[in-house]
């Protein structure tokens, strides 16, 4: 169906009796009143609009005039009568979301934690008394390099591997606590302890690991630690020093190989210890840099072959965690990740008739829902798919 505005024109002397239609000004006879009907049609994906019309016609007497001419302007539009837009937190928390998640901060839908997929589903209604014809969707879909992410807005201490890391730790493994007011991790190991966390499952090979932390305190016999490791053993690691000295924090890079501290970059870059801050470590083939907000280490060494762990150590350490990230450091090849949608529709809001694999299948109803299926193949091998927004559009008919 095409896009269209067409008119019809009448005449009449009383405003009651109207001959016509006429299909042109010209043919219609003098008379005291006019009567113009305009007729819109649209197809499913633009909407026409009628801006203006004019009419031109010669005044004969008090009673009768002459029509002499008819002028319009008319225009289509690619928006519809109304839209829905899923783009913000507040839009995708106020699904059913099963396995995917938005990020604190971020307005994007994601797979979170060690998940490969999950699913989530999105209500729009329409108002009572109404039904909608539903015209069209779209959506924006990102390959990510995220391999983990975790912003601990929920309690995720269970989805790590706690323990104390020979070699580092003089006391025993102290469990982090949960703020579920302020969504962190409090760390407190108290003196000559420690604890590490390992993140399952996720190599620190040809990748980006991230902590968004504070550190408030250390315990006084020696100064606190926050370490990002790629671990080979108790005696062969890297290490993204974070130190806390005093009253400032210090970091660098530091390689441990057969138990000697062989030291690739020296401690440096003192800062005020009180600031919340990322500290970064990367590594790609043989080059390593660590770096914080202020302060950049770079070198470059032989890689240890199975030194694919990445963990993490707290030492003499109070403290806050608020983000956890590991990323691909460049995306993988192939992606192998999807994003698929279905459609369902609804009179009540409870009973729903579906799935539709297209939009344009979907009945006129009061209520449509959405449900999008991520998924994605591996954490190393793949890519994550990431939901940027979505869009439907649809038009209001009433009962």
């Amino acid at each position: 169906m095409a896009t269209t505005v067409t008119f019809q024109f009448w005449s009449s002397d009383n405003n009651v009796d109207f001959a016509g239609p006429y299909d042109d000004i010209t043919e219609v006879a003098d008379s005291r009143y006019i009567k113009v009907r305009a007729t819109l049609t649209r197809d499913s994906l633009k909407m026409p609009v009628l801006e203006d019309m004019t009419v031109g016609y010669f005044k004969k007497s008090n009673i009768l005039a002459n029509w002499i001419f008819f002028s319009e302007s008319a225009r289509d539009i690619d928006s519809f009568h109304d839209s829905k837009v899923w783009t913000s937190k507040a839009d995708w928390d106020a699904g059913t979301l099963s396995n995917t998640y938005c990020p604190i901060g971020l307005g994007q839908l994601e797979l979170p934690y060690n998940e490969l997929s999950g699913s989530g589903e999105f209500t729009l209604d329409v108002g009572s008394g109404n039904t909608a014809d539903w015209l069209s969707f779209s959506h924006t879909k990102e390959n990510a390099k995220t391999i983990w992410r975790d912003d601990f807005r929920t309690n995720s201490i269970s989805k790590y591997t706690w323990y104390n890391l020979p070699g580092w730790n003089d006391g025993a493994a102290i469990m982090p606590t949960y703020d579920s007011t302020n969504k962190r991790l409090v760390i407190n190991t108290g003196d000559n302890d420690g604890t590490t966390l390992e993140i399952p499952g996720v190599s620190l090979q040809n990748a980006i690991a991230s902590i968004d932390v504070y550190i408030t305190g250390q315990y006084p016999t020696n100064s606190a630690t926050l370490q990002y490791l790629r671990y080979a053993d108790s005696d062969n690691s890297y290490v993204m020093l974070h130190q806390a000295v005093g009253a400032s924090v210090e970091s660098g890079i530091d390689k441990w190989l057969a138990g000697e501290n062989t030291g690739l970059t020296e401690d440096s870059g003192r800062f005020p210890k009180d600031t919340r801050r990322w500290l970064i470590f990367e590594i790609n083939g043989n080059a390593l840099k660590g770096h914080t907000d202020e302060y950049e280490h770079n070198d470059t060494d032989e890689s240890f072959s199975s030194a694919n762990k990445i963990l993490m150590g707290c030492y003499q350490t109070i403290g806050y965690i608020y983000h956890v990230l590991v990323e691909h450091y460049t995306l993988p090849s192939p992606i192998n990740n999807t994003l698929s949608f279905e459609f369902y529709k609804s009179s009540d809001g409870t009973n729903w008739a579906g799935p539709y694999s297209s939009i344009s299948e979907v009945p006129d109803s009061r209520y449509l829902k959405v449900r999008v299926t991520m998924s994605r193949v591996s954490f190393l091998g793949s890519a994550m798919p990431v939901l940027k927004d979505m869009t439907v559009g649809y038009f209001v008919k009433g009962t």
